[in-house]
């Protein structure tokens, strides 16, 4: 594709820049470096915190306005500048929590830099790999009084706990849930709360309006269902070859899996 149209990437990051390692292949970042040296911008669109992103984005130079905590934050790296961010009211993080505990599901609260459990757990230490970061034990009543609470993250066994979580969604519908898999650990699901402003499409908008950019000037690269979002809104949508059928069947290219270099081959493909 000779002279693309394409000036600025969104990336998801587990299962698509990061390997089942947890590493980004030689291979990807030498594309990476490739596009860049082409002026086209590149940012992280993911669940993940902005915290557990900054090394990426300094590593990689994925420093434009990226997209966090499941659209709860859209942060401009490069200029240290935030665009948005919602944070959940403290009455609505009682209520999740609460909800949480009936169904027996574990949770974590993020904030700005950290995030918080309420007591330990075995799945604290599988977020812990992700993030790099360990969860801090505290008093949850206290830090929702005292800090801003952008999103609620439940873990589950998808087998054994799936129709626990489908109960708590029935009972928190005015909420935004993003449902990802562990790219490791594919038994098990992370599930996103954010306020119900907090959407992908206000997010994806917001960064297309700072950078004057259209939606058939982007690209969104991702696996799972809770980049289908991004997907659908750019204007090349990118499917890891891996990734389920109905995150496919929305995108415009389907690449490999990350294990075979996803990234790489779609970015070397696409933009030339």
């Amino acid at each position: 594709m000779a002279h693309s149209p394409i000036k600025y990437i969104f990336f998801d990051i587990d299962g698509t820049l990061l390997n089942r390692q947890g590493q980004v292949s030689q291979a990807v970042a030498n594309e990476l470096h490739r596009i860049q040296g082409l002026g086209i911008g590149t940012a992280i669109a993911s669940g993940r915190p902005y915290f557990a992103c900054r090394h990426l984005i300094k590593q990689f130079s994925l420093g434009g306005p990226g997209v966090f905590y499941s659209s709860a934050l859209v942060y401009d790296s490069n200029r240290d500048q935030e665009l948005y961010s919602e944070v959940l009211a403290s009455n609505d993080v009682q209520n999740i929590i609460q909800q949480a505990e009936r169904n027996n599901i574990y949770y974590e609260l993020y904030t700005r830099d950290n995030y918080f459990i309420q007591q330990e757990h075995p799945y604290a230490s599988v977020q812990e790999h992700y993030l790099k970061q360990r969860a801090q034990p505290c008093l949850i009543k206290e830090l929702i009084r005292t800090h801003k609470i952008y999103k609620v993250v439940l873990t589950i066994n998808e087998k054994s706990q799936k129709e626990d979580l489908r109960e708590l969604k029935i009972a928190l519908p005015q909420f935004t849930f993003a449902d990802a898999q562990g790219a490791e650990h594919k038994e098990i699901l992370f599930s996103n709360i954010t306020g119900p402003r907090a959407t992908k499409s206000r997010a994806f908008e917001s960064v297309l309006d700072y950078l004057r950019l259209t939606p058939e000037q982007v690209m969104a690269i991702g696996d799972s269902d809770s980049d289908k979002d991004f997907i659908t809104m750019a204007g090349t949508g990118v499917a890891m070859g891996d990734s389920p059928d109905e995150v496919k069947a929305v995108a415009n290219h389907i690449t490999l899996s990350t294990d075979d270099d996803g990234v790489a081959c779609a970015l070397h493909e696409l933009i030339r």
